[in-house]
């Protein structure tokens, strides 16, 4: 269930902000050193969050995307286990706002997982989002890239963007509705 928990440096658990946030088009980037660090930018990217909206969580398997969902989750006021949903699929949470979290890692797409009912409504967090096909265009996109570092992780956020029927993504107003 902790998987990605084995391969953290926890000598601190203090983020370090890498790239200053400015602008409408914000990619930050954060090194963080344990789980615990995931705060800030859980924090960062809670705060821009709204219902419709699609999160595109990538990267290695192990990197720390479901501890990053889980992260988001508590701060959105989950009290209860964040298991990954890579068995289940899909679950849905009662947290404001709304959010469903999907592991794509064992199918080839979106189609008949139910996304397209609780999309409008919910934030969707999307782990492996490479399988997604057509339901996220049209949406707000947050695109999240976790990697390793021998220091712990490097969490950068693009977005909001937003994809074009031919795959092309662009920045968005984030106020914009």
């Amino acid at each position: 269930m902790f998987y990605e928990f084995a391969t953290w440096n926890v000598h601190s658990s203090r983020p370090k902000v890498e790239s200053p946030v400015s602008g409408s088009q914000e990619t930050p980037t954060w090194i963080v050193p344990s789980p615990e660090g995931l705060r800030q930018p859980a924090e960062w990217l809670l705060s821009r969050l709204r219902p419709g909206d699609w999160v595109l969580l990538e990267g290695e398997l192990g990197a720390g995307k479901t501890t990053l969902c889980r992260e988001l989750l508590r701060l959105a006021g989950w009290a209860g286990p964040v298991r990954s949903p890579t068995f289940n699929l899909v679950q849905s949470f009662p947290t404001v706002p709304p959010m469903v979290h999907a592991d794509l890692y064992r199918v080839s797409s979106e189609r008949g997982l139910g996304l397209e009912d609780v999309a409008d409504e919910a934030v969707v967090l999307v782990e492996w989002p490479d399988r997604l096909q057509e339901l996220h265009r049209g949406s707000r996109l947050w695109r999240v890239v976790v990697e390793f570092l021998p220091e712990g992780r490097r969490v950068s956020v693009q977005g909001p963007l937003a994809e074009s029927p031919g795959g092309e993504r662009t920045w968005v107003d984030p106020d914009a509705s």
